[in-house]
């Protein structure tokens, strides 16, 4: 008789729907039903196919033989590797562990098992032998236990695998639950896998051999032809939802399918679906909450309904009464927005992520934030934000001042009361119910910084000069002090500046309070009210005059802030600015002569920018005449910065007079700047100390003689004289001094008193002529080439260096030699060390060498 090769198949649906479709032999169930998802729309993990008749007679023996050949294409699958891999486990998975326990108990009574310890299992162990038994089986035993799996179906059918045993493993299967699965057996190793799936076909073998009765259940493993009758199969499909929810656990590996189903089968009892989705929503996996978030979509698209069981499950997002950990916020507003009427809620969630979500989530939301908002009533929504603006009580005021200053001036910010500030100020583009209820929060039965975030809100949304509002500040700004002040009064200004002169006198009231404590940020704020510039002047010029702000610990930083406000007034010629600069100053010197270093910075910047008052120079030389260092070197750098023509007699006094060498070097460095230039009194002074016995005095005077005098023969005589000096310093300074005198007039003989000088045993003198040198290039290139090459081997790396960057300036005719010279010396024995000299030797190749 011809086998047939194709399978009849008809399948009748509980509607009364029939469907006819042909399957090749070896078609298995699975594989029907995966072609009935797509023909009928129903979700594989739901369906259930029945036998409209009974099975055929010889079923039971089919059914047999199906099983053994599965088994085996299971154990064909299984290598010895995989189970030597296991031995070096030293203690293994539960999951595992019992898996392989399970297996065990399947071949307990297989005499093809010679070796296989029957052990009993500890009672307070798990369940079968413990992890020494099982071990042994896998390397010492691994062919007899491959060849027991092997045989484990025909010793079935043979009756030699007793019953207690197919019970035992059973009992451990069950206890097992999802993790005796293959999947779940996967994620410990290959040979759990493979060890899971036979075991489990095993028991069904045993149960169809040893059963009365065969179950009509269509296996998805087996093929159709299993249950087909002349080649024509008849069957019943079944939408079955509850293995959905089955399999909705998190640890279920079909979790993600059964979400997929409920989107088309759980309009058929949204009161069960609804719910499971909106939990999955929570998922851990990202995949599963997506799946979650279209099912809820597809389900609220197809039944109104859905949108009130889902807005009952999520409840509103209050700020007393939000979920915590904060839930895969993005899903949930993305089912949401999509959601019809009720819009209030939906923007209640939102505004959540908005403040208590992570910063990306957090901007998701406000992009939703912007295409739901023009739905909802302006009042109800204002209401919903100002509840949400109220929660976060932030305690220190000056965090406040940080955050809301930013608020107010970079609206990109995006922080939980940014986000709502930003909120409000679209609410407000459409209503002006948003200035109406902002400005009832501003009355003083409120929170301070309730007020402060109301106040930051208005700044940006309130017209200018709003009564209403104007008027609920400066009740506010009346009654305020301290941080909150500086806060009301920012917004305050921003809003009216017919009202400068309210914040200003509340500003002035403010630096009294603080006593010239941490007054930098009132000062400021006092100098924004720039419409009012003579109370700004009056304010800032009573601080300074009051003696308290030179005593508080931050003195310098609002001294400085001050100063910057009044010294153009100051300039301008306003007395009352002049008179406060003045004070200022006095104080500033009175504090820095007695050692306090931190009023030389301000001191500094007032001398450069505003000039010190008459009479101040005279203390400032008082106090380099004290003796102290760190005083002489604040006094030193103010008076170089702020002397001028009419000081130089204090100067020469000090010089004259000063007991001190020190002191007398000090004042002799400040005679270039109060002096003009060929100063006779300054020039006959000079002369007279470049012939003093303390050498530090007279290389001081030869020092600055070249900047104070004019080209002379006797002062260039003298200069010339000590460069046989047997100091060191003064000969360095006479040949610099010499170079600022001869370079614009006598060349020539500058370039022969530079040239005796690179034959100085002292190094620094040696440095200072090679860079006298570079100055006199123009027609000497060639010699001055042949008077440096011979340095490049000097002792001193600062020569080397300094001979190195002179040949590198070379131009024209002594350009060739230049570079030969430096090319030369690449080769000695002994390669240059020093950084600076190579990097100046570098350099120098690359000048020569360019075009």
């Amino acid at each position: 008789m011809d086998v047939p090769m194709v399978v009849k198949v008809s399948i009748q649906r509980i509607s009364g729907q029939e469907l006819e479709l042909d399957a090749g032999v070896e078609e298995t169930v699975a594989e029907l039903k995966t072609r009935l998802t797509e023909k009928c729309q129903v979700p594989l993990l739901c369906q259930r196919l029945l036998l409209q008749a009974p099975p055929p007679e010889d079923f039971r023996e089919k059914l047999m033989l199906v099983m053994k050949k599965r088994a085996a294409e299971i154990l064909s699958q299984l290598d010895v590797h995989d189970l030597y891999e296991m031995k070096a486990i030293f203690s293994p998975a539960r999951p595992m562990y019992q898996c392989f326990a399970v297996v065990y108990r399947l071949i307990a009574s297989c005499p093809s098992v010679k070796n296989l310890q029957r052990r009993r299992a500890n009672p307070r162990s798990d369940p079968g032998p413990g992890w020494d038994v099982l071990k042994p089986l896998l390397c010492s035993d691994t062919f007899d236990f491959i060849r027991g799996l092997q045989e484990f179906p025909e010793e079935v059918v043979q009756a030699k695998v007793q019953e207690r045993h197919i019970h035992q493993a059973e009992s451990i299967a069950q206890d097992m639950g999802g993790t005796f699965t293959p999947g779940h057996q996967a994620k410990f190793s290959k040979a759990s896998q493979i060890l899971c799936e036979w075991a489990l076909i095993s028991i069904e073998l045993y149960k169809t051999w040893a059963g009365k009765e065969v179950s009509p259940n269509l296996e998805d493993a087996f093929p159709l032809s299993l249950y087909s009758i002349g080649g024509e199969l008849k069957l019943s499909l079944l939408t079955d939802v509850e293995p959905a929810f089955a399999n909705l656990s998190s640890d279920h590996e079909h979790v993600l399918d059964a979400v997929q189903a409920l989107a088309v089968l759980g309009g058929n009892c949204l009161d069960r679906a609804v719910p499971a989705l909106v939990d999955k929503l929570k998922h851990w996996e990202q995949t599963i909450r997506s799946a979650a978030c279209g099912s809820l979509k597809h389900l609220a698209q197809q039944d109104a309904t859905v949108a009130e069981l889902l807005r009952g499950q999520l409840g509103p997002c209050i700020p007393h009464h939000r979920p915590k950990p904060w839930p895969a916020s993005v899903e949930i507003m993305d089912v949401l927005v999509n959601l019809p009427g009720d819009h209030l809620h939906t923007l209640s969630w939102l505004v959540g992520v908005m403040c208590f979500a992570d910063p990306d989530e957090s901007e998701i939301g406000w992009s939703y934030f912007q295409r739901v908002e023009q739905y909802a009533d302006a009042a109800e929504l204002t209401g919903l934000l100002i509840s949400f603006m109220k929660e976060e009580d932030i305690g220190d005021v000056r965090e406040l001042n940080t955050f809301l200053g930013h608020v107010v001036k970079n609206p990109d910010v995006r922080d939980a009361q940014g986000m709502i500030c930003d909120a409000l100020a679209k609410v407000a583009e459409r209503s002006d119910v948003v200035i109406e209820l902002l400005a009832k929060e501003l009355a003083v039965t409120q929170a301070p910084f309730q007020r402060a975030r109301a106040a930051a809100v208005l700044a940006r949304v309130a017209p200018r000069e709003d009564e209403a509002v104007v008027k609920a500040l400066l009740d506010d700004l009346s009654t305020s002090e301290g941080e909150h002040l500086l806060l009301m009064s920012d917004h305050l200004a921003s809003l009216s500046p017919s009202s400068h002169a309210q914040i200003l006198s509340g500003l002035r009231a403010e630096l009294k309070r603080r006593g010239g404590a941490d007054c930098q940020a009132v000062i400021q704020r006092v100098a924004a009210c720039s419409g009012s510039e003579d109370q700004v002047i009056s304010v800032i010029s009573s601080y300074l005059k009051n003696s308290h702000c030179f005593l508080a610990r931050e003195w310098p930083a609002s001294v400085v802030t001050a100063l910057d406000v009044v010294g153009p007034a100051a300039s301008s010629g306003i007395p009352e600015a002049q008179q406060a600069v003045n004070l200022a100053a006095k104080a500033l010197c009175k504090k820095m002569i007695s050692g306090h270093e931190q009023c030389k910075p301000p001191l500094l910047k007032l001398a450069t920018k505003y000039g010190l008052p008459d009479g101040l120079h005279g203390d400032l030389l008082k106090g380099l005449r004290q003796g102290r260092p760190k005083a002489q070197a604040s006094c030193h750098a103010v008076l170089k910065e702020s002397l001028n023509a009419k000081d130089v007699s204090l100067v020469l006094d000090v010089i004259e007079n000063d007991i001190y060498p020190a002191t007398r070097c000090l004042a002799v460095e400040l005679l270039p700047h109060c002096s003009e230039r060929g100063q006779c009194d300054v020039v006959e002074m000079l002369l007279r100390l470049a012939a003093d016995e303390d050498v530090v005095v007279k290389s001081t005077a030869i020092g600055v003689m070249g900047q104070c005098a004019h080209f002379d023969a006797k002062v260039c005589e003298v200069l010339r004289r000590q460069l046989e000096h047997q100091d060191a310093h003064v000969r360095s300074a006479a040949l610099l001094s010499l170079k600022d005198l001869e370079l614009e007039h006598d060349q020539d003989a500058l370039f022969d008193a530079v040239s005796t000088c690179l034959d100085d045993p002292a190094s620094n003198v040696v440095h200072g002529a090679l860079k006298c040198l570079e100055s006199l290039l123009d027609g000497r290139e060639a010699v001055i080439c042949e008077l440096a090459s011979p340095l490049i081997d000097h002792g001193d790396a600062t020569v080397r260096e300094a001979a190195v960057a002179l040949l590198g300036k070379m131009t024209n005719e002594g350009r060739r030699e230049a570079l030969n010279a430096l090319k030369a010396a690449e080769g000695r024995t002994w390669p240059e060390s020093d950084a600076l000299v190579r990097e100046a030797w570098d350099k120098a190749l690359e000048a020569l060498t360019s075009t």
